[in-house]
């Protein structure tokens, strides 16, 4: 045996000329102290995803307007025509505000040149002030209205 060879039976067994690579186990971040705040990094959405989210809040008001508009003939016409009571005042008018607000969101959404975080802003109280809305249109609500007549009701109920 030469002396290379014994250097390299050397370096063999030493694991330095290994034909294997070493894995490295990448390290973690760190934990943490209790107690200790960590400050938060805020992102925006991507113009393009803000974009396309302000065009569906668009369509949902355009939609709203077209279901409170159904809610007030329903209410303001047929329930009158077909059971001969009239549902509260209450019901009109959030009926009324409900078309009002909707087709106000819609002409915002599509004719304003604000801001689009303004605008998704804005959709996401449209959403809030809508859940709020249809609280006094509840099946509960009519159903105290109509339920002196002996008729049955056209409010349909979920089931389950």
């Amino acid at each position: 045996m030469t002396s290379g060879d014994v250097g390299r039976v050397l370096a063999l067994q030493c694991g330095m000329l290994s034909n294997e690579k070493k894995k490295i186990i990448q390290p973690r971040d760190e934990t943490p102290l209790p107690g200790v705040r960590q400050p938060l990094a805020a992102t925006r959405l991507p113009d393009d995803l803000l974009s396309e989210h302000i065009q569906r809040v668009a369509i949902a008001g355009a939609v709203g307007a077209g279901l409170w508009l159904f809610g007030l003939v329903m209410d303001a016409i047929v329930m009158p025509l077909t059971l001969g009571t009239r549902p509260p005042a209450l019901m009109i008018t959030t009926d009324i505000l409900g078309v009002l607000v909707s087709a106000a969101l819609f002409a915002f959404i599509r004719h304003s040149s604000y801001a689009p975080q303004l605008k998704a802003d804005v959709g996401l109280m449209f959403m809030v002030l809508n859940a709020l809305a249809v609280a006094p249109c509840s099946p509960c609500t009519v159903n105290a209205a109509v339920s002196t007549s002996n008729q049955p009701s056209l409010v349909t109920r979920p089931v389950g």
